[in-house]
């Protein structure tokens, strides 16, 4: 589906080149077309394939239309919360995020669209005395809502799993 509606919407890859961000994690892959022309076994995770995760921002307002016609944005947060034009999504298998912090202006949503992932978190120094490191493990459905600018985190995804989620910011 995501490859079908990059490909027929003019624009949609330069979205990415002029300000929308990709990550690529600890992949050999560096952009969406990559991505999108894996062959089919990388792409399943078959036996002796190497895993993939990435990430990168939905910047195009036609493909961020299309796409938002299979999420909705949390009903619990703030009607008065400000939201960018941009949700990102990231997808793969048996990989994740390593331990960082996020230099975003606002707090941080992400739903687990598919799969299963677990966060680790530890808070900034500032925090130490106070905060404790700890780790949850989200499933298709649920919800995160973080400071991630406060809270170091990573995420891991259990081998052999693929996980897709959506992610914004709001404030």
């Amino acid at each position: 589906m995501l490859k079908k509606l990059y490909e027929s919407t003019a624009g949609s890859y330069e979205s990415l080149e002029e300000g929308c961000q990709f990550l690529n994690f600890k992949t050999n892959l560096f952009t969406l077309k990559e991505v999108f022309e894996m062959p089919a076994a990388r792409v399943k995770n078959e036996r002796g394939q190497e895993p993939w995760y990435v990430g990168w921002g939905n910047c195009h307002p036609d493909i961020l239309a299309n796409i938002r016609k299979y999420y909705a944005v949390p009903e619990f947060l703030p009607e008065d919360a400000e939201f960018p034009v941009t949700e990102n999504l990231f997808f793969g298998y048996e990989m994740g995020a390593v331990m960082h912090l996020d230099y975003i202006p606002r707090l941080m949503w992400q739903g687990q669209v598919r799969g299963k992932k677990t966060w680790s978190l530890i808070p900034v120094p500032e925090c130490e005395n106070v905060c404790h490191k700890f780790q949850y493990y989200v499933e298709p459905g649920d919800v995160v809502l973080l400071d991630t600018r406060l809270w170091y985190h990573a995420t891991s995804i259990p081998k052999g799993q693929f996980s897709m989620t959506v992610q914004s910011e709001y404030g």
